[in-house]
């Protein structure tokens, strides 16, 4: 049984049955690399409270899909997402939803012979660079994830030359930017520890 798409992602395109998230990393073949973000999406994400799965602004309140580990400084990685469509993801994808218990071994296809090229046409960039800084999780168990409601967060940075970026309201390339939640107003584990215990 397919999950049902939230309104405001249904123009997105699917992969697989499932939507392409809007920070996805495109292929020039046209497919997508759903394990990958596009580093400058997920950081207009942050710095213009975007949702990471339509791309659409959000409101008011922003759901954050955070690790166990993220949550004793309730730090996230993963960009927001209104409550909508985080409530698909909480249900499609596999990684999200407690289906797979490790991360992927083998190499992402932007790392192979499907991001040598760039998707935009006469582009000479080389292809996919992966960003400097990007935690390698191949192989390691998946963590539990938490849905964090909130309306407030404060943007993580790397450097002082990322904070006037973004204190000007550009997005920077190259660097990875997170968020600290400011007053959660409610946590939820996606997956209840029975059901995630009578998977293994």
């Amino acid at each position: 049984m397919s999950t049902p798409v939230p309104q405001c992602a249904a123009n997105r395109p699917t992969q697989g049955g499932l939507v392409v998230p809007w920070v996805s990393v495109e292929l020039a073949g046209g497919s997508y690399d759903l394990g990958n973000m596009h580093n400058t999406r997920a950081n207009r994400c942050f710095v213009e409270r975007r949702c990471q799965i339509c791309g659409e602004r959000i409101g008011d309140t922003v759901v954050f899909f955070v690790a166990t580990t993220g949550l004793v400084d309730m730090v996230a990685g993963e960009p927001p997402a209104h409550p909508e469509c985080a409530a698909y993801s909480k249900r499609a994808c596999p990684m999200v939803a407690g289906r797979m218990g490790h991360y992927r071994k083998t190499p992402t296809r932007t790392e192979g012979h499907a991001g040598e090229a760039c998707p935009t046409p006469g582009c000479d960039c080389g292809g996919w660079v992966p960003t400097p800084g990007n935690t390698d999780n191949a192989g390691r168990a998946a963590e539990r994830w938490h849905m964090v409601w909130c309306n407030e967060f404060d943007l993580t940075v790397p450097d002082e030359a990322t904070s006037q970026l973004v204190s000007r309201g550009l997005v920077p390339a190259g660097v990875q930017i997170g968020a600290r939640i400011a007053k959660p107003l409610k946590i939820r584990p996606v997956v209840a520890r029975e059901a995630e215990e009578a998977s293994r």
